[in-house]
């Protein structure tokens, strides 16, 4: 506020004026703007700012900790404070203070969240399957979400068939083979990523003992002489491991699982049906057919007919054109199971 006196006497009834006196009034420091709460990743900093208000010049107090808690203070007497590298939410908060506010204005509390690298809590776990079958394999990412998944085929690190979708898991095909997968993590905190453990999923491949459960009933499995290998409980003069090879019933006399043989008159026509390996005992096998040749059945020199030495059976009906011969000639069908 400005002030100015007249001073008048006798001489001078006009009066003389004096000069302008200016009473000047510092305001009290306030918080014009309040320092921002931000997001940061770990291991970063950030500088928070505050703008005061009222008359300077002003002194400024930063502390670590919610508004009003005075117990750890930081930084110099400035208008902003360029945090420490964070691995932790922290939180902050400056006192203002000029001649005509000693006591100071307290800022809000500004809080920095810090983004927590993305790392594996629980990684995805090995398993066994039956073949043909498929699994789901999981994880679970430990930071700060959100997080990016890429999932990969083969040991931990190997990047060369990823799979899947961005998810937390994944189904596999329907698998023959062992096989192993692994998944990367990534967010904003962690752009290179964390690297989850192998997962091995070990495909079980079924046996004869898978299929006489099937077959049998479980007073009959516990009687050897009718579900045992060797046992012929039909009478068909086929043993139950030879009925499991073929593809047989070991209960019900089937139809041999021999060619059928059409004679012409310069060539003969063998004729089968190469029965696929599938039901219960089969997971994971594939039955196989050779037509195989001999001069003599005691001799016991069997060859493979070219062309018919490894037939993979998928249900077709298998056709053998063979020629007429003046000597003897027998055919005999082999028939094995893989793996």
């Amino acid at each position: 506020t400005s002030y100015w006196v007249k001073v008048t006497n006798a001489a001078n009834t006009t009066g003389a004026n004096s000069n302008t006196a200016v009473v000047t009034v510092n305001q009290p420091a306030t918080i014009a703007t309040h320092p921002a709460s931000t997001t940061i990743n770990s291991g970063a900093t950030t500088t928070l700012s505050v703008t005061a208000g009222g008359t300077g010049p002003f002194t400024y107090q930063w502390y670590q900790g919610t508004s009003g808690t005075a117990t750890t203070p930081v930084g110099t007497n400035s208008s902003s404070y360029t945090t420490t590298a964070l691995s932790t939410n922290t939180s902050y908060w400056v006192k203002v203070t000029n001649a005509a506010n000693p006591a100071g204005a307290n800022s809000n509390t500004a809080v920095v969240t810090v983004n927590q690298p993305a790392t594996i809590a629980t990684h995805p776990a090995s398993t066994s399957i039956n073949s043909g079958a498929t699994t789901t394999l999981s994880v679970t990412a430990g930071g700060t979400g959100p997080f990016t998944y890429q999932w990969y085929q083969g040991t931990s690190g190997t990047t060369t068939t990823p799979v899947g979708t961005n998810s937390s898991s994944y189904t596999t095909t329907a698998l023959s083979t062992n096989t192993s997968y692994w998944v990367k993590v990534t967010n904003a905190a962690n752009t290179t990523g964390a690297n989850s453990n192998t997962a091995v999923v070990t495909v079980l491949n079924e046996t004869i003992a898978n299929w006489q459960t099937a077959q049998f009933t479980a007073p009959q499995l516990s009687n050897p002489l009718i579900s045992g290998p060797n046992a012929d409980p039909d009478g068909d003069g086929i043993s139950n491991e030879k009925e499991y090879i073929f593809g047989l019933l070991p209960l019900a006399t089937s139809p041999s699982p021999a060619p059928s043989l059409v004679p012409g008159v310069s060539q003969l026509t063998l004729s089968f049906t190469a029965r696929a390996a599938t039901g219960s005992g089969y997971g994971g096998k594939t039955r196989h057919y050779a037509i195989e040749a001999s001069n003599s059945l005691t001799s016991g020199s069997w060859t493979a007919i070219p062309g018919y030495q490894d037939i993979v059976a998928t249900g077709q009906t298998v056709n053998c054109i063979a020629p007429v011969t003046v000597n003897h000639k027998f055919y005999q069908l082999r028939v094995w199971l893989t793996p």
